[in-house]
């Protein structure tokens, strides 16, 4: 695709500029993070485990990872697709983010938390083994559960299907 930056730095994938094409990152080594920012209308893969990933300023994009390790934090995005399959994927980070599904498939049961501020338009799709739990930021500047955010959630996932 035109415009696409790519560059492994150290442990780091940085994917910038992906413009209306796909690209997949094949074989992240385990331990590497993959950043993706600035991209639109493109759709990335990621075929193999990474221990976190990063998407910023992005918009209209698709992200499809076979297993992120830890989290996934999304900034400054709209119209956004997340897909984590496999083990692992232990939270989410969504800040400042209008128009975000996420898909989590999972093979057995987990628990996955989802830390949300300034975050609209926000659907979960998961398997029945997964539990989610929802938390925004207080005025005070800490975690605090979001039992309206996830039962709001879970009634759009149920519509979903």
């Amino acid at each position: 695709p035109e415009m696409v930056k790519v560059q492994s730095q150290g442990n780091r994938w940085n994917v910038t500029g992906l413009m209306r094409g796909e690209f997949e990152i094949l074989s992240p080594t385990l331990g590497q993070q993959v950043y993706l920012q600035e991209c639109d209308a493109g759709e990335l893969t990621i075929s193999t485990k990474c221990t976190a990933l990063c998407i910023d300023a992005s918009t209209g994009t698709s992200v499809a990872c076979q297993s992120v390790i830890s989290a996934v934090q999304i900034v400054n995005c709209a119209h956004l697709r997340v897909e984590c399959g496999g083990t692992g994927t232990q939270s989410f980070q969504i800040d400042q983010t209008r128009g975000c599904r996420v898909v989590i498939r999972h093979p057995g049961p987990t628990e996955v938390k989802m830390y949300l501020d300034g975050v609209t338009e926000l659907q979960v799709e998961k398997d029945d083994s997964v539990e989610v739990s929802y938390y925004r930021m207080s005025e005070e500047g800490l975690w605090v559960d979001d039992e309206e955010h996830g039962q709001a959630s879970l009634l759009l996932t149920k519509a979903a299907r």
